[in-house]
């Protein structure tokens, strides 16, 4: 989930590791599709066409607005964990 939150842009097309223990990559990522700010396509899907559709289709503002909203990034997150986690111990 670290991973994703890190690199999710308003662009994002996720495609996760279908091996993944307990298909857990798919879970986090329809996180992220089920509030409109992500595309998921499962590995033997991924075609050419339809990241091509996807891509024309995609409304950057909106988007980005949602992504906003839903707060699922934020600004400097590792910078704050490395804080909280030394706030931890001491």
């Amino acid at each position: 989930m670290g991973n994703l939150l890190q690199n999710l842009t308003p662009y994002s097309i996720l495609s996760p590791y279908p091996y993944a223990a307990g298909d857990h990559q798919y879970y986090n990522a329809k996180i992220f599709k089920d509030n409109g700010v992500a595309w998921v396509i499962r590995e033997k899907d991924l075609n050419s066409d339809e990241v091509l559709d996807i891509i024309d289709s995609v409304d950057v503002k909106e988007i980005s607005k949602k992504i906003e909203e839903l707060e699922l990034i934020k600004p400097n997150g590792a910078k704050r964990i490395a804080r909280l986690l030394e706030d931890l111990t001491k």
